[in-house]
């Protein structure tokens, strides 16, 4: 090796150190052992298999099984809405509406009055505002008056003059529009009592409802010495299983607009293959009609289970015939909604999970890989402790060698969420029982705290969630008997916004996205993959992470978008391989709504997915619409990894069947062999991304650049896109700034979102309508490229990132995980000056300094092989 390629090597290998020893952030210190839930909470555990279940499902009343929080027959009620379901208050942050739409609601006022006025507002979406609202006043039971109809209805709320005279009770009535209802909002109801005989005049009233709190009824409840009444109205019949909740003013930060979206590339990655696909459950089914069904389902060695609100059944995975059938309610007795279902392929064994949205956790345990054999059932009681008389929504579902995990929010006071960590060794001892389970209680309310389904072996059970700007990752460690939880450490994401309701084809208001919680998690080799549903440019969007545990960084992710299609509800899981395969629903108001399915292969460009493709195309309109006017899709939707090969991924998702009929798909996947796995050899080849940019303005103050690369008097504006290279993937990097039409300059910023770094290359100088600058790829260092305007300049441009390859490193896969990576490389050193074969490339004996520069091959002489 000559001096020069020497003095080159020894900067290079510097930097690749300093790099790879970086000290990740520090796990937080906060380490807490739980509280042990007494097994006096427990519920009976039973072994039984599907006939006692049939003969339940047999025999239940008409209207049982459905353990439904949705209408059900009833009538409409006075209620001021949940935090989520909140929209357009005139004053404050309260008001109340007609729940379920009821068009006939009356207020009794106990003596007469004057009725003034109150303001009105649309409630939920737009195609739930009823378009016309009018008021009825009667006196001791007979209507003496009736207002023209108020049409002023939209998402500002505006003053509806009643103006009735010494009427004791009024009857607000609406049009219907969907469903048999209209929605609206009140507000500041304005009235005045008349004196009675002798008495001074009392004084005029306004409600502004400020002193109620969220969900409140009012119906019944005397609230302000008024009679609210119960609806009258016809509408047609629904079951609504209620969207998932929130504490009061926990969205605020979920719903914030942020400027700067990364737009985090797909287009280049390689197109999974679909194997198969066939129709899982749908509305109806096992005489079922609730809504949404919250799709989830896991496929196992000889069968697909799924599990939707309310029905369980179990598919031949290969032909996709249903082989067996019930209502949630039969397969488990007093459980209700979000149900949840796993295969373990730790423990070879189906892992379902609901609660009742009351106290308990209902959970069932089959006894052999077969889901249509036996099974344990039983429940635990999570109200207790410091979460008495709160109630569990949105329990999530994950597994690793040793444990079952759950996480819930417990509605009801203290905005906190609970993790319960259940030792899974009873569960699956033979008799099975219900052994330890922990809670760690008192959490901040982060929309959805994820346990991961671990595939192979991790430091412990990793969960994870989103909280502002950052990821949130706990772990858990321990015996299950006395397990401790630590954390949380931050991961600083790409900002975001709240993604808007979607909308369908038919759908007279947005099917609901639920906001930005995370979907579901896995875990695998170091790394966690997780999904969520955003907004990006006004339509929803579906991003993805995946956590490097060890650095506890963003080693990358991405945003599937599309310039029309709103995507939402994704899922996400990978293979032994180390590819993924993400799954969501995709609508806009030309398409009804439908099933797609996007990945990656695992050596793709960094941040690329491919380009969605539809796989179940929707074929009637969705208008199932909750009591606060919500057009209800779901909760969340499931990838699965195939157990029979640990290649094959699954995916089950919601499409529009018919009219007011939801239904689920089910697909598996693969994706496609590409370069031999080890990234040496000829594998890299040329890559080349375009990123496109218009209206953009340089107005805001950049970070201070390297004397060298001034930026003095311009403004920076970012590019959309962070490239990240492999660490031996050593090539030349042109990054080019076409068809700006202002001064512009060009610096390329190596390091990572989340932390330092600095200027590698820039250009100072602009050259008509181009500026260009080339340099050596460093390392596995992030690229960003950054724009400099003058200040108050606007521009449109075209930025070309072209990344050719130089020397090929040579094979040195020591931990053969398919990939020479830094693992490998941190092999070598640990091996350094010891005999052996291990890490000793050039075979002399020793590993030393010429079998890293073997390793770094792309700096020195490849060895003879």
């Amino acid at each position: 090796m000559s001096t020069q390629t020497r003095a080159t090597f020894a900067v290079r290998l510097s930097v690749l150190l300093t790099m790879l020893f970086i000290p990740a952030p520090a796990r937080a210190a906060t380490t807490v052992s739980g509280e042990r839930i007494d097994p006096s909470a427990y519920g009976p555990g039973i072994v039984e298999g599907w006939d006692a279940v049939l003969l339940r499902d047999l025999n239940r009343p008409a209207d049982a099984g459905n353990g439904s929080r949705g209408r059900n027959g009833a009538q409409g009620v006075w209620v001021v809405p949940s935090r989520g379901a909140t929209y357009h208050p005139h004053s404050g942050a309260h008001y109340i509406t007609n729940k379920w739409g009821d068009t006939s609601m009356g207020i009794g006022f106990g003596r007469l009055v004057d009725v003034e006025g109150v303001h009105v507002a649309g409630q939920a979406g737009r195609g739930a505002w009823t378009t016309g609202l009018r008021a009825i006043g009667y006196r001791e039971g007979t209507e003496v008056a009736v207002t023209e109809w108020f049409e002023d209805i939209d998402d500002t709320p505006s003053f509806f003059a009643i103006d009735l005279e010494a009427v004791d009770r009024i009857v607000f009535e609406s049009r219907p529009v969907l469903n048999g209802g209209g929605w609206y909002a009140l507000d500041d109801l304005a009235f005045t009592p008349l004196p009675r005989r002798g008495q001074a005049a009392p004084a005029p009233v306004v409600l502004d409802f400020e002193d109620t709190n969220y969900r409140q009824v009012l119906t019944g409840s005397n609230y302000a010495g008024l009679t609210w009444e119960t609806g009258t109205g016809p509408f047609t019949d629904g079951d609504a299983v209620h969207a998932p909740m929130a504490p009061p003013g926990a969205e605020a930060d979920e719903e914030r607009e942020t400027q700067g979206f990364p737009a985090m590339p797909m287009g280049a990655a390689t197109t999974p293959e679909l194997l198969s696909t066939f129709e899982g459950i749908r509305r109806g089914d096992e005489g079922q009609w609730s809504y949404p069904p919250d799709t989830c389902g896991a496929v196992g060695p000889n069968h697909f289970l799924s599990v939707v609100n309310r029905v369980i059944a179990a598919f031949d995975r290969e032909t996709g015939d249903e082989i067996i059938a019930a209502t949630l309610g039969a397969f488990l007795p007093g459980s209700s909604g979000d149900p949840r279902v796993l295969y373990d392929q730790h423990s070879g064994r189906w892992i379902v999970l609901i609660t009742d949205f009351s106290s308990r956790i209902f959970l069932a345990v089959s006894s052999t890989d077969d889901p249509t054999g036996d099974w344990f059932k039983t429940n635990f009681t999570v109200s207790q402790g410091s979460d008495a008389g709160r109630w569990p929504d949105y329990p999530t579902l994950g597994v690793d060698e040793f444990g079952v995990y759950t996480s819930a929010y417990m509605v009801g006071g203290g905005n906190t969420m609970s993790i319960f960590a259940i030792d899974k060794e009873p569960l699956i001892d033979d008799p099975p029982s219900l052994g330890t389970v922990t809670a760690f209680r008192g959490l901040p309310w982060e929309g959805a705290i994820q346990p991961v389904h671990t595939y192979g072996s991790a430091e412990g059970e990793y969960f994870i969630s989103r909280g502002g700007a950052n990821l949130k990752v706990r772990l858990l460690t321990g015996p299950l008997t006395e397990p401790e939880l630590s954390g949380p450490s931050f991961v600083e994401i790409p900002s975001h916004a709240s993604p808007p309701d979607a909308p369908a084809l038919g759908s007279n208001t947005p099917l609901d996205t639920v906001g930005p919680r995370l979907m579901n998690a896995v875990y695998r080799d170091g790394s966690i993959w997780t999904a969520h549903t955003i907004g990006y440019n006004g339509r929803a969007a579906c991003r993805w992470y995946r956590v490097d545990v060890a650095e506890m960084a963003l080693a990358q992710g991405g945003t599937v978008l599309d310039s029309s299609l709103h995507y939402f509800f994704p899922s996400i899981t990978v293979n032994a391989q180390g590819d993924a395969v993400m799954g969501f629903t995709g609508s806009n108001e030309d398409q009804y709504a439908a099933t797609y399915y996007t990945g990656r292969r695992y050596n793709d460009a960094p941040q690329m997915m491919a380009d969605p493709v539809l796989y179940r195309e929707g074929e009637g309109a969705q208008n199932n619409i909750d009591g606060y006017g919500r057009n209800r899709w779901g909760d969340y939707s499931l990838c699965s990894l195939d157990p029979v090969d640990e290649t094959t991924m699954w995916t089950i998702q919601e499409y529009g069947h018919a009219n007011n009929v939801w239904g689920t798909q089910v697909a598996s996947l693969t994706v496609p062999d590409g370069p031999a796995a080890d990234h040496c050899g000829s594998n890299i080849e040329v890559y080349e991304g375009v990123t496109e940019f218009s209206n953009v303005d340089a107005t805001t103050d950049g970070p201070d650049e390297p004397d060298d690369c001034t930026f003095d008097g311009y403004s920076h504006i970012e590019s959309d896109i962070w490239y990240r290279f492999n660490p031996l993937q050593i090539a030349e990097i042109t990054v080019s700034l076409c068809g700006s039409d202002f001064d512009t300059k060009l610096a390329v910023y190596a390091g990572c979102p989340t932390g330092s770094g600095q200027v590698i290359a820039c250009n100072d100088d602009f050259c008509g309508e181009q500026s260009e600058v080339t340099f050596i790829s460093p390392q596995e260092w992030n690229l960003q490229i950054r724009i400099g305007g003058k200040y108050g300049a606007q521009g449109d441009g075209i930025m070309t990132i072209t990344v050719t390859p130089l020397e090929d490193p040579c094979p040195a896969d020591f931990d053969d995980n398919g990939v020479v990576d830094t693992a490998d490389l941190l092999v070598l050193l640990g091996a350094w000056g010891t005999s052996g074969p291990e890490g000793d490339v050039d075979d002399d004996g020793d590993v030393d300094t010429d079998d890293l520069l073997a390793l770094l091959g792309a700096w020195g002489d490849c060895p003879d092989e």
